[in-house]
């Protein structure tokens, strides 16, 4: 059976959701990092971290929902391709 993902969207895929990954677990482990150091600047800087980390976390989101409908589609289109040069 041929593997309807070439290698490289294999690669894409595993370094996109590694990324959204870490970000989720830098944003929970950050309050905790915040906690035991008492530190004033982290704190400053919390909202920029978590404005990064949220949009990573939505970009893949994002991508992966639109790679699929897309895909979806154009397996739908050739479907209906098919059936019209069967038809014929």
């Amino acid at each position: 059976m041929r593997n309807p993902f070439r290698k490289d969207e294999i690669d894409l895929w595993r370094n996109r959701r590694l990324m959204a990954w870490s970000a989720t677990v830098g944003s929970l482990l950050f309050p905790v990092l915040v906690l035991l150091t008492d530190s004033e600047q982290l704190g400053d800087v919390a909202v920029p971290f978590y404005t990064w980390a949220g949009l990573v976390v939505t970009s893949y989101t994002v991508s992966a929902t639109w790679e699929d409908k897309t895909r979806i589609q154009a397996s739908a289109d050739v479907q209906t391709e098919v059936i019209k040069q069967e038809s014929v």
